[in-house]
């Protein structure tokens, strides 16, 4: 079976992606509130499920969950950067500092409504949250939008998610390779 042109199986284990809201928690037990478990529709809250791209509560964006627990350990052991977004306000470009390990993927002044969306690459994800949350310019939430080969998907609406497509979980064995980003 074909949905967009993408084969979709039933596979088993279980391999999601979610598009989680700013002020969700990474807890996977379903009667837990404000939770990924309490999103679970009843099939997928009976698996034995684990996050493998955790995100903390005020980040949105991209989160990977699966039951596979070898597939688990090998691709946590890979060094995936993670995609951000951010909207600050201001046109001015954003310099990162040398303590930051980061790379500017784009930076994209709107100068009508005086913004500019700033996207980053990072294996530094804490920090780099930290970093951009302390900023003032920041208008909304930080978004990740990719994780390693993972791109998340503009029609995966807010609060909804999707099982992964068989190349998409075969790209995620690939080994990463090395970036500038590891400062």
């Amino acid at each position: 079976m074909t949905v967009d042109g993408l084969a979709v199986t039933g596979r088993r284990p279980q391999y999601l992606v979610f598009n989680k809201p700013v002020g969700v928690q990474t807890d996977l037990t379903p009667v837990v509130p404000h939770s990924l478990g309490s999103m679970l529709n009843a099939l997928d809250q009976q698996q034995s499920l684990q996050i493998l791209a955790d995100l903390p509560r005020t980040i949105a964006g991209l989160t990977l969950v699966t039951d596979d627990h070898p597939f688990l350990t090998e691709v946590q052991g890979q060094t995936w950067p993670s995609t951000l977004r951010v909207q600050l306000t201001g046109t001015t470009p954003l310099t990162l500092p040398q303590n930051i390990a980061a790379e500017v993927v784009e930076q994209r002044p709107d100068q009508v409504h005086q913004w500019t969306m700033l996207t980053l690459q990072t294996t530094a994800m804490d920090s780099v949250t930290a970093w951009l949350e302390s900023l003032s310019r920041v208008s909304g939430a930080i978004n990740r939008i990719g994780w390693g080969p993972i791109k998340l998907s503009p029609d995966l609406a807010v609060g909804t998610y999707r099982g992964l497509f068989p190349q998409e979980i075969d790209a995620l064995l690939t080994p990463a390779t090395t970036s500038s980003i590891e400062k």
